[in-house]
């Protein structure tokens, strides 16, 4: 009789810690979501508006105009950035952050048709003018610092 009273008070003490580590997991699931909402999602923000901000800076450079029109010996060489010839590509650059919550996404990019032809094709016209991936490629240690570890996300 002893010990069966033993393995029922045994049984009923396993039903208890599974009941509490159910709690304990779903409390666990529930805090690790909030804390993702409560640090990740500024930090993907910030990361965001800090590579567009540096794209904008990269692609100031004006082309030189005479008359009108653009000096060719003015406009980029191998390896630098496309020069700003009207400055639309500039102004248009873009932070998509509408379903960071979800998808822990933030897309950085330009509308225009000839922002993807620089960024696909580094042959054309023998340069290499990519401006995306290679101010994230600059970018890449001040992002990573932001994202791993909450660094400064002000101005440096």
């Amino acid at each position: 009789m002893v010990a069966n009273f033993r393995e029922r008070q045994a049984a009923a003490g396993a039903r208890r810690e599974s009941r509490l580590q159910v709690k304990i997991e779903t409390f666990e699931r529930r805090f690790e979501k909030e804390l993702l909402r409560e640090t990740m999602v500024p930090r993907l923000r910030a990361v965001g508006q800090i590579l567009k901000e540096q794209i904008q800076v990269n692609l100031n450079v004006p082309v030189i105009k005479k008359k009108g029109r653009a000096v060719p010996s003015s406009r980029s060489k191998l390896g630098e950035f496309p020069r700003a010839d009207n400055k639309d590509l500039r102004n248009r650059i873009f932070v998509d952050a509408s379903d960071i919550t979800t998808m822990k996404v933030v897309r950085v990019g330009t509308p225009f048709d000839y922002g993807l032809i620089h960024e696909t094709r580094p042959e054309v016209n023998g340069k290499n003018r990519s401006f995306l991936r290679r101010t994230l490629t600059e970018m890449w240690p001040r992002v990573r610092g932001i994202m791993v570890s909450g660094g400064s996300v002000g101005r440096r």
